[in-house]
């Protein structure tokens, strides 16, 4: 028979009330707080990392390309079509896409309201499903339609700047803008209405066909403003920036989206430091739990433990014993942690319960990632570091002498 892991046992199932049964739940019960609160704090910072990069990616693409040094976004200059940035970077297997793009800034005029904006004019080589329709009204309208002549009057606009200027879908709309010092007007038509609560798009970005920037612009269609690139691997975002770097012409200026939005990425990486900082606490505060808790074991069971050193047990015996015990409030507090962690999880995903002030998180709930990965390195990591500091209070039992021992109360 196994003595060190039948005496294990008899201890872990004792029904009594003593000091240490209670300190042993509660050190239970503080593995279980801390476990799930790393496992509810890594899907969240998961979910806000993925859904913000994915609303910006989806409005200014992982990699824009414009001319170099002239003019700023909503005033960019012309390239053309048949650079080589554009046409041999539609063959690299990192790309999953390139399209043109123009911009051109201006004033919206609806129902005696006007609004500053920038017009991106996009073509039908867009992806349209990257467009994040607003869902807080009753229709939020549809996607533009290519190819009227001269170009199709169809605009998307944020739900932002629908309400300022009290548009809905089906209303005309003017926009002017001011080229070479004369006021150039364009109608439109209101086709669809966004939402990303992002204030950098949601505050000043609409939608429009390419070939109304290149009308005012009187620019022919073998002219854009710049190419935005999607990757197939954003984790190979630099990577493929420089194979873009080598094949573009000379004029070219290639950013990435986090040279672009340093702001929104500083923000996440600022996320990524207090997830740490809260993975070093909740640590050290289960360390303190797990090493006092089995101090008290062993100091309530001090007579036992002289007993079996009289009766010839070897020291190795008695700390298997109590390392034994450490291991099943590990593994009791594992499996509390991770049922609720997860199961708070799950409620947020699919019931939202928790919300958001949209103006300042860029969104309106909590978001949830099943980040299983991070999930299963949490549990490693407490199993591991864990059982190796519940060697630290069981090595007490080396320096016990029987006599003592016994006769401790």
């Amino acid at each position: 028979m196994n003595v060190s892991q039948f005496i294990s046992s008899r201890i872990r199932h004792q029904s009594g009330k003593s000091f240490a049964a209670t300190v042993s739940r509660l050190a239970v019960f503080g593995l279980v707080v801390g476990i799930s609160t790393l496992i509810i704090a890594f899907a969240i910072l998961g979910g806000f990392k993925r859904k913000v990069r994915e609303r910006v990616y989806d409005f200014d693409a992982h990699i824009h390309l414009t001319q170099f040094g002239l003019g700023t976004e909503a005033e960019n200059q012309p390239v053309p079509m048949s650079a080589d940035a554009f046409v041999q970077g539609k063959e690299l297997n990192s790309i999953k896409e390139i399209y043109p793009v123009a911009f051109q800034k201006g004033i919206l005029h609806a129902n005696a309201n006007v609004m500053g904006v920038v017009f991106k004019g996009i073509d039908s080589t867009f992806d349209s499903t990257r467009v994040r329709w607003d869902q807080s009204g009753e229709h939020h309208g549809s996607y533009i339609e290519f190819g009227g002549k001269p170009h199709s009057r169809d605009l998307i606009v944020s739900r932002n700047i629908a309400d300022k200027l009290q548009l809905k879908v089906g209303d005309d709309v003017r926009f002017y803008s001011f080229i070479d010092g004369r006021l150039k007007p364009k109608k439109l038509y209101l086709k669809g209405i966004y939402r990303t609560d992002l204030e950098e798009f949601d505050e000043r970005l609409v939608l429009g066909d390419i070939n109304v920037v290149r009308s005012l612009q009187q620019w022919p269609d073998t002219l854009a403003g710049g190419f935005e690139v999607v990757v197939q691997n954003p984790e190979k975002l630099n990577e493929t920036r420089n194979e873009l770097s080598a094949i573009a012409d000379y004029y070219f200026d290639i950013q990435t989206i986090e040279e672009r939005f340093t702001h929104i990425f500083d923000w996440l990486g600022l996320l990524d430091q207090n997830v740490t900082v809260l993975i070093f606490f909740l640590f050290f505060i289960a360390f303190f739990n797990v090493v006092a808790t089995m101090y008290i074991l062993i100091m309530e069971r001090t007579q036992m433990v002289g007993l079996l050193k009289a009766l010839g047990a070897t020291d190795g015996t008695i700390q298997r014993i109590f390392w034994r015990t450490g291991l099943w409030l590990l593994i009791y507090g594992l499996i509390g942690g991770n049922a609720l962690g997860l199961g708070v999880c799950a409620l947020q995903d699919f019931a939202k319960v928790i919300p958001l002030d949209a103006s300042n998180y860029y969104m309106d709930y909590v978001p949830i990632y099943w980040d299983w990965e991070a999930f299963f390195l949490v549990n490693v990591v407490a199993m591991v570091v864990m059982g190796a500091v519940l060697a630290l209070p069981v090595l007490t039992v080396r320096w016990m002498k029987p006599v003592k021992a016994i006769r401790f109360d």
